[in-house]
């Protein structure tokens, strides 16, 4: 029997999953066959948490397995299948940040290390490739900006971590670029996130604004993927109705920048 097969039937069954199974799901987390990676194993994760088929001490040995080895793995290396391990390790650690907001589980040790590690991977991560072809999604920091925001809800997770975050996302648009697949959406929803778990004011994300336009400026160029993030940014908080005076005229003179210097946004 396939591995696949051998997930399947555990997963169907409803029942707890046992060590061998769980070891067979973190061995083949990041598989190039899509299937078996993305619509079994990712697919899977937040029922099982949710009906509490993955005991305390396995969700435990999640936790550690992805931080320790899984999350930088091969990560020297850019364009690799490895990528593939590291992107869906970040949807795992966000799945189980989710499971920890309903259960409670974390210790505050548990939590600032998932908040380090994130922010370090995000801060470190250069494969910017979305969908491979016959591979599936790779989408690492799409993945990534899930994983960011789901940090944002932990208790331990500071100011000078919402400072880490925009070093972050101007990491992303600013040095690494060339995404093609709404990575820059993803980016925008971890600023959305931040502003409902209170964590920024909109004078700080109006301020962050002006200094992430002020580095476009400097460098000269017309940056197709900041301007997206602008897009999706506005109309994100703008379908989530915050009232953000500030943060919306600043979003607004930098489209407006673009379109006088480019005639296009």
């Amino acid at each position: 029997m396939t591995a696949k097969n051998e997930i399947q039937l555990a997963i169907a069954s409803q029942q707890p999953i046992s060590d061998e199974i769980l070891t067979l799901m973190i061995v083949n987390i990041g598989n190039c066959d899509s299937q078996l990676r993305d619509e079994l194993i990712y697919s899977s994760w937040k029922e099982l948490f949710s009906k509490n088929l993955i005991s305390l001490a396995q969700k435990r040995q999640l936790l550690n397995v992805s931080l320790t080895e899984n999350l930088f793995f091969e990560i020297e290396k850019t364009f690799t299948d490895a990528t593939f391990t590291r992107s869906f390790s970040s949807l795992l650690l966000a799945a189980l940040i989710e499971n920890h907001c309903q259960k409670n589980w974390l210790t505050d040790i548990e939590e600032s290390q998932l908040i380090c590690l994130g922010i370090k991977y995000m801060q470190t991560e250069k494969d910017y490739r979305g969908y491979v072809e016959e591979k599936g999604w790779a989408h690492a920091f799409a993945h990534g900006a899930d994983l960011l925001k789901q940090l944002s809800r932990l208790e331990q997770f500071t100011s000078k971590d919402t400072l880490a975050i925009f070093d972050c996302i101007e990491y992303a648009l600013f040095e690494v670029e060339e995404f093609l697949y709404g990575e820059e959406g993803r980016l925008a929803r971890v600023i959305s996130q931040l502003l409902k778990e209170q964590k920024i004011t909109d004078e700080i994300l109006a301020n962050w604004l002006t200094k992430a336009q002020g580095i476009v400026v400097e460098k000269g160029y017309y940056n197709v993927w900041w301007l997206q993030f602008l897009k999706s940014l506005f109309f994100i908080l703008s379908f989530e109705r915050f009232d953000l005076m500030l943060s919306f005229a600043k979003i607004n003179e930098c489209l407006q920048i673009a379109y006088d210097k480019y005639r296009i946004i």
